[in-house]
C-alpha cells in the first residue's frame, strides 16, 4: 500500500475559521499524526460544510482500496485552485492528511498534489498549519500571544443598556472563545480520565458509530458548548443574565431562585449565578445526557452538575474561564479551562450539513446497523 505514517509535531492553536465551526475535525481524525496516499480520483462531492474526494489507491500486491478524503467547503478550495475541473474523475493525486479515529480508509486533507504539480497546503480547520509549522497556531493556544482588543468595543453599560446590576464587573457585551482555545477532544483534566466501568462502557459504545450530535447538526449543549471557540453575547437583565450563543440562549438567574424539581432536562439546563469577589460563578443542573467532549466521554445528564467561573483580567479585555463537571460516571470532578476575549464582531451561523453523517455511514457499510439501533 502506497501510504506511510508521518509523525508531525503538535503545534499551538490560534483562530478557528467561523465557517467550519460546526464541529471540530478532531472528533473524527487523529490530530498529530499524518499519512499520505497516491491514487486516482473516482468521485468528488463539492458540498458544504466538507467537500469529499474518493481516491482509488493501488497496493504493491495489485489490490485497490477506495479512500475518502474530507476537506474544506468548495468556496475555500476555490481560493487554492481546487475546483471540480482540477480534481475530476481520473485525476492522479497525492493526498496528505490526518487519519480516521475509527480506522476507516479516510482522512482530513492537509496537503494535496494534483498530477505532479505543486503541493497545495491547507490551514487546519482546528487552527493549525497543514505542514505542521507554526503559522501562528496548531492544536491549542496557551495564551502567550496577548489578545488584541477591538478599538470599537463598548460594554452595554457604556452604550446605555436598559438594565444594569450591582455586579463588581460589567460582563455584558460580545465575547470570542478563540482566546485560550483548545480542541474539545480529550481536553478534560485530570488525566487519565477517572472513569467508572460504566463510563468506559458507554464511551466504547459511543465510538462504534460516532453518533455525535454535532455531526448531525443537532448541537452539543453543555458542558461541551463551554469549550467552543465561537462567539457569544451577554446581556445584563437585572435579575438574570442572558447568554446568547449561535445555537441557543441561556438564562443565568442571579436573584437567588433555585431550579424547580420538575424542570425538564435540556441541552443548556437550568443555571443560577452569584458573584464571589470579581468572579461570576454559575451552577447548572437539569442537563440532557450527551457527550462531554468530541471523543465520546459520556455524561449522566440528570445527575450532572457543572460549576463555571468567569474571572476578568485587570483591563477587562479577557475572561479566564473554568468549568468543573460533577458526574457519578467519574470518580472525581473533571475540569475544563478556556478564555474569552472582548469582541465586537457580529455572531455568524456556521454551515452544517447533517447528511454528511449518514453519507459516511453509507460509504462505510454501517448504515443498516446504525438504523437498527
Amino acid at each position: 500500500m502506497k501510504y506511510k505514517p508521518i509523525l508531525i509535531a503538535l503545534v499551538l492553536a490560534t483562530w478557528l475559521p467561523a465557517g467550519l465551526a460546526h464541529h471540530s475535525t478532531a472528533v473524527d481524525f487523529e490530530k498529530g499524526t499524518e499519512i499520505a496516499i497516491e491514487g486516482v480520483i473516482t468521485n468528488t462531492e463539492f458540498v458544504n460544510p466538507h467537500t469529499r474526494f474518493y481516491v482509488d489507491v493501488t497496493g504493491d500486491d495489485g489490490t485497490v482500496e477506495n479512500w475518502q478524503i474530507e476537506t474544506r467547503p468548495a468556496r475555500n478550495l476555490a481560493n487554492s485552485g481546487v475546483t471540480p475541473d482540477t480534481v475530476k474523475t481520473g485525476t492522479l493525486v497525492r493526498a496528505e492528511g490526518e487519519p480516521s479515529r475509527r480506522g476507516q480508509r479516510s482522512m482530513w486533507l492537509t496537503g494535496l498534489t494534483i498530477e505532479g504539480g505543486p503541493r497545495i497546503a491547507f490551514i487546519d480547520a482546528d487552527g493549525g498549519n497543514a505542514d505542521g509549522g507554526n503559522a501562528g497556531g496548531g492544536q491549542q493556544q496557551t495564551g502567550r500571544r496577548p489578545p488584541v482588543l477591538p478599538t470599537d468595543w463598548k460594554t452595554f453599560s457604556e452604550i446605555g443598556a436598559e438594565y444594569s446590576s450591582d455586579a463588581p464587573f460589567d460582563i455584558s457585551g460580545g465575547w470570542s472563545g478563540r482566546y485560550r482555545f483548545t480542541v474539545t477532544v480529550d481536553d478534560l483534566e485530570p488525566k487519565p480520565v477517572p472513569a467508572t466501568d460504566e463510563a468506559l462502557r458507554l464511551r466504547a459504545e459511543n465510538q462504534v458509530f460516532g453518533t455525535d450530535d454535532a455531526l448531525r447538526c443537532i448541537g452539543v449543549g453543555l458542558p461541551r458548548l463551554f469549550g467552543s471557540p465561537g462567539s457569544m453575547e451577554i446581556y445584563d437583565q437585572g435579575p438574570f443574565y442572558l447568554f446568547v450563543y449561535v445555537s441557543g440562549v441561556r438564562r443565568i438567574y442571579m436573584d437567588g431562585r433555585q431550579a424547580p424539581e420538575d424542570w425538564p432536562l435540556s441541552m443548556l439546563g437550568y443555571s443560577t449565578g452569584r458573584w464571589e469577589g470579581e468572579s461570576l460563578v454559575i451552577e447548572t443542573t437539569h442537563l440532557k445526557p450527551m457527550w462531554l467532549d468530541g471523543s465520546g466521554w459520556p455524561m449522566s445528564g440528570a445527575e450532572t452538575r457543572t460549576v463555571e467561573t468567569y474571572t476578568p483580567s485587570n483591563d477587562g479585555a479577557t475572561l479566564e474561564r473554568t468549568m468543573t463537571i460533577h458526574d457519578p460516571l467519574y470518580t472525581e470532578p473533571l475540569v475544563r479551562t478556556r478564555g474569552f476575549v472582548r469582541s465586537s464582531a457580529a455572531m455568524s451561523e456556521g454551515i452544517c450539513d447533517p447528511q454528511g453523517f449518514y453519507r459516511d455511514l453509507l460509504n462505510e457499510g454501517l448504515i443498516e446497523d446504525y438504523l437498527a439501533l
